[in-house]
């Protein structure tokens, strides 16, 4: 099944290439994999407060394996915290919001990560 999800309604910044947004997305996983959860909430507000940071990568949180390969289906986009905030908060009121991973702009690797499930559930990776 081809995922349709496109992040509709979020004002949002392309990368350069597929490859970068794999790229992006591996080092976002590989970083809430070596972390345990140290906020889990239900709750979006917590992120009003937190979403300090200007411009972020978010992302779906599509994976497959192909034999011992992992292989990302979704895609990355740069977005501000008000705007993934905003497009969140839509989402959930028309029933539509998919698991998304969300970092600030890294190098190497984020300082903090953040899973959200279909149901609007936060699970922060990382420092405060």
């Amino acid at each position: 099944m081809k995922n349709l999800f496109r992040f509709e309604g979020l004002v949002k910044d392309s990368l350069s290439d597929i490859e970068s947004e794999a790229s992006v997305f591996f080092k976002i996983l590989e970083f809430i994999c070596n972390h345990q959860h140290a906020v889990v909430t239900e709750s979006i507000r917590f992120l009003d407060e937190k979403f300090q940071d200007e411009r972020y990568f978010v992302g779906h949180n599509i994976v497959f394996s192909k034999g011992k390969k992992k292989v990302f289906k979704g895609r990355v986009f740069i977005a501000s915290g008000k705007d993934i905030l905003s497009f969140v908060r839509a989402s959930l009121l028309v029933g539509d919001l998919r698991p998304l991973v969300v970092a600030p702009i890294f190098e190497d690797m984020p300082s903090y990560a953040v899973q959200l499930d279909d149901d609007g559930n936060v699970f922060w990776y990382g420092g405060f």
